[in-house]
């Protein structure tokens, strides 16, 4: 599991109409102590048909950044 700004980031798929695209997911705590998480899906690569190779298309794109942003996180991200 891969940590950035002091939250755990962690890979995988989520499942969509027509296949499977890449999604990143970060929690930890907030400053407040609350445990926060958030995600973002990758679409700039297409729609996979299988959740194998969205997961390792998502190992391809650098994490910048990760705030905290109301009650959750914003990930910045690069394709």
């Amino acid at each position: 599991m891969e940590e950035q700004d002091g939250f755990q980031i962690t890979r995988g798929a989520v499942q969509v109409q027509d296949g499977f695209v890449p999604v990143i997911e970060a929690q930890g705590q907030g400053p407040d102590g609350r445990t926060l998480r958030g995600a973002v899906t990758v679409t700039e690569y297409g729609v996979f048909d299988d959740q194998e190779e969205a997961i390792n298309a998502g190992w391809t794109i650098r994490v910048r950044s990760i705030e905290v942003q109301g009650d959750g996180l914003s990930i910045r991200i690069d394709g």
